[in-house]
């Protein structure tokens, strides 16, 4: 009877969510062209305390985090940006891109800037496309995913997705590339994706209700390795890779809940790639580093500057 209860609160509490979330995007004008008071509406609302699901999240940082998202700069110097890049490319090259966004929070702006000068001068090819606050794949109508934690990722691949580029590679705006980027485009191509496997397991970062959600027995969590989300690419011609891109969608558009979990995006992808078998990856320790004494390591491919972006990560 407890279980039944606990089971049909939670039902009520998303029913409520869906119904707050729907009722907000409605009031939006344009959903393919929100503005500035657009964003603000969502702004406050995401800063609501008390909004369904949120208790799921980690508070170590992460709830933190989704209440006070900005899509909007922080003072007039602060200006949503967004650009689509060739590198050492032709303009109508649609082999490879790289995918770019931060909000308006912490020192995410200027690592963001930094890490588009960095691929520039670089021997990349391909493209950049990146965005300073607002929200990626407008068009694809990706805004009505923005209250949920870290959805901006995806919704970053949709983008790509709809341009016609046949590979794509997210990276956070903390991570540093310390490689050639060409290097890790050919594994993508040759293997359907790219990340890293992390230390942890979902019996560690997700909760019971995320693997409900996603088809797999918490008994099993265990044996279910964490990925990394913030370094994570997808070839869309591989059928296997582009089907986690569709699953990562669905679940998006139908069970956000999902995101509801002490590492969000992490679990979902995680779950997701080990569904597929997607699960050949490289430890994180070999290949990147927090550590800026390591930088210069043999064959290190990435360093994630975390203070840079956080000052005061990990407290």
């Amino acid at each position: 009877m407890k279980s039944f209860f606990f089971c049909f609160l939670f039902f009520i509490r998303f029913l409520l969510a869906d119904a707050f979330t729907s009722d907000l995007y409605s009031k939006i004008k344009d959903i393919y062209d929100p503005s500035i008071d657009d964003y603000i509406e969502i702004q406050n609302y995401l800063s609501y305390e008390f909004r369904p699901l949120l208790n799921r999240l980690d508070s170590w940082q992460y709830r933190g985090k989704a209440l006070e998202f900005r899509f909007i700069g922080r003072n007039d110097d602060e200006q949503i940006e967004h650009g689509v890049i060739p590198v050492n490319c032709e303009e109508s090259d649609r082999n490879n891109c790289i995918l770019l966004y931060c909000s308006f929070n912490h020192e995410y702006p200027k690592c963001l800037k930094k890490l588009v000068e960095r691929i520039k001068n670089s021997d990349f090819k391909g493209h950049i496309i990146y965005r300073i606050g607002g929200w990626p794949d407008l068009e694809g109508g990706s805004l009505v995913f923005s209250h949920i934690p870290y959805a901006f990722k995806i919704s970053s691949f949709r983008e790509a997705l709809r341009l016609g580029f046949k590979r794509a590679f997210w990276l956070d705006a903390s991570v540093v590339p310390v490689c050639s980027l060409n290097d890790i485009f050919k594994v993508i191509e040759e293997k359907g994706y790219f990340t890293y496997v992390s230390p942890y397991n979902m019996k560690e970062l997700a909760n019971e209700e995320v693997c409900q959600i996603m088809g797999v027995p918490y008994s099993e969590a265990d044996q279910i390795p964490a990925f990394v989300a913030g370094i994570l690419g997808f070839n869309f011609e591989n059928e296997r890779a582009l089907e986690a891109v569709r699953r990562w969608v669905d679940i998006t558009k139908n069970h956000e809940e999902a995101y509801f979990s002490p590492r969000q995006d992490l679990c979902v992808i995680s779950i997701i790639l080990y569904q597929l078998g997607l699960t050949d990856a490289n430890q994180g320790g070999e290949k990147a580093t927090y550590d800026i004494k390591e930088i210069d390591r043999p064959g290190l491919q990435f360093y994630l500057d975390k203070f840079a972006t956080q000052p005061n990560w990990p407290n």
